[in-house]
């Protein structure tokens, strides 16, 4: 194997345990010839460290792997941004790298995900993953990524507009499936947006960029699992 060019970053915790085995069998199924997987583990014990080394040392044989423990801290936004920023400054420090894939440890993505990632010709790029967000007073599931609206605010996308493998340029995008290249990390850390405890450091980060000029992409060919305790979240078939 050769020098990898590609370092696959995922911040997780303890409380994504319960899908650990799925989203290990999802990771060992990409097939991308040259890259190299970083864990930072920002649970509250040692122990999850310890499962993650064991667990990947086996699904993972193929590829190096490093396990990292990061800095606890008092709120989820500050252990997420932390993280981070830890696979950031690592990322930066290893200059074979030319981009860098968050994958969050409760998404699946196809096997193909890097490489059609990369097609998308853009700065940032990323997968199709559901969530479940508030709009108004009520909670819809709907695709993690925001297109421009008017004065540079953001507007959802519809599951209708994701459904033909498209790339299409977007403002912001969630951070579970993202394909980020160095010359952005080099200009952008990561932090919070506004006062959020629990979330925000994706549209920070995507604003930013979208200040300095980089090109922001969604390959709505990418489309991916989010796995939740209780029930899957599945982007529907493609009508292409």
């Amino acid at each position: 194997m050769g020098i990898a060019t590609i370092l696959i970053c995922c911040p997780t915790h303890d409380g994504q345990s319960y899908c650990l085995e799925r989203f290990l069998k999802g990771l060992a199924g990409i097939s991308y010839p040259s890259c190299d997987v970083l864990f930072a583990d920002n649970s509250g014990e040692e122990s999850y460290s310890k499962r993650l080394r064991e667990k990947a040392a086996t699904a993972l044989s193929s590829m190096n792997v490093l396990v990292v423990r990061d800095s606890i801290c008092d709120s989820r936004i500050a252990r997420i941004i932390s993280s981070r920023n830890l696979v950031r400054g690592h990322f930066l420090r290893n200059r074979q790298y030319t981009s860098l894939f968050f994958l969050d440890t409760d998404i699946i993505p196809p096997k193909e995900v890097i490489v059609q990632l990369l097609s998308a010709d853009a700065d940032i790029a990323s997968g199709i993953y559901l969530s479940n967000q508030k709009i108004g007073d009520a909670f819809k599931v709907l695709p993690a990524i925001y297109k421009k609206h008017n004065d540079d605010s953001a507007a959802t996308v519809t599951l209708k507009e994701v459904e033909i493998n498209s790339i299409m340029d977007i403002l912001i995008c969630g951070l579970g499936c993202c394909l980020i290249k160095r010359n952005v990390l080099e200009q952008i850390p990561f932090r919070p947006y506004s006062d959020s405890k629990t979330g925000g450091e994706d549209v920070a980060f995507c604003l930013d960029a979208h200040k300095k000029g980089f090109a922001i992409r969604a390959h709505c060919g990418v489309k991916c699992a989010h796995m939740g305790k209780k029930a899957m979240l599945v982007v529907g078939p493609s009508s292409a």
